[in-house]
């Protein structure tokens, strides 16, 4: 059994995987399982306290610990970036899942989180390269911030164009992030003579808002970060 540890820029995660597939798990709980992980397997972007609390408790026990890194290929799946270590590891983390789930196959993948990331797997294994948006709270924070005297206090609602100042800012910042992803897919399909609609998989706190707006088929994987721990 394994603990898988993605320690992010706001907080850690944690997810326990055997043979039946894996869990989320608190830090309590991981905490208390402690001795019955065979390894720990971890992404880390921010050195965290939580994660090294475990990396010392793991030596101290004799539990294996492996940090996985950004590589040029992992499992056969080639970087697309001209320098690889510059690739974050949550984005190949879930490009190495989608991989696993969606074998053979064009795939766009969809991190809606704190910043909003775009990343493109064709059917050779082959990492085509990404883009990086700003997440929908990035958006409409950066606009309060500049001009909070046109802002009220109600809470906004998504309305095909807006009635009011809150309601046009959710609505324009949803249909941006829409707008990127169908993009995406248009680009990818074109790439393929238009014969081809890639697969779509959306995953981070904000991929169920995009995935309401947006058009055609997708898959919604939450935590897909770990899929791709657990390859390792």
């Amino acid at each position: 059994m394994k603990l898988l540890i993605d320690s992010g820029n706001t907080r850690c995660k944690y997810a326990v995987a055997d043979e039946t597939g894996i869990q989320l798990v608190s830090h309590d709980q991981a905490l208390k399982q402690f001795n019955l992980f065979d390894a720990v397997i971890y992404s880390d972007v921010s050195n965290s306290k939580e994660l090294n609390d475990f990396l010392v408790l793991a030596k101290e026990q004799g539990v294996t610990a492996k940090e996985v890194v950004t590589e040029q290929q992992s499992f056969g799946v080639v970087s697309g970036y001209n320098d690889f270590k510059t690739l974050g590891v949550d984005r190949w983390l879930g490009v190495l899942a989608v991989d696993l789930l969606f074998p053979n196959q064009v795939c766009v993948v969809v991190d809606a989180g704190t910043a909003i990331t775009v990343d493109v797997i064709d059917h050779q294994k082959q990492h085509l390269g990404g883009w990086i948006v700003p997440g929908l709270h990035l958006m409409e924070q950066s606009i309060i911030d500049r001009a909070p005297k046109v802002f009220s206090n109600e809470a906004p609602i998504l309305e095909p164009f807006g009635t009011s100042t809150p309601n046009a800012l959710r609505s324009g910042v949803i249909n941006m992030a829409t707008g990127t992803v169908e993009k995406a897919i248009r680009l990818c399909s074109d790439m393929n003579n238009g014969s081809v609609r890639p697969k779509v998989i959306l995953t981070g706190g904000d991929a169920a808002l995009i995935g309401q707006n947006l058009e055609g088929e997708f898959e919604l994987i939450d935590n897909l970060i770990f899929v791709g721990l657990n390859r390792f």
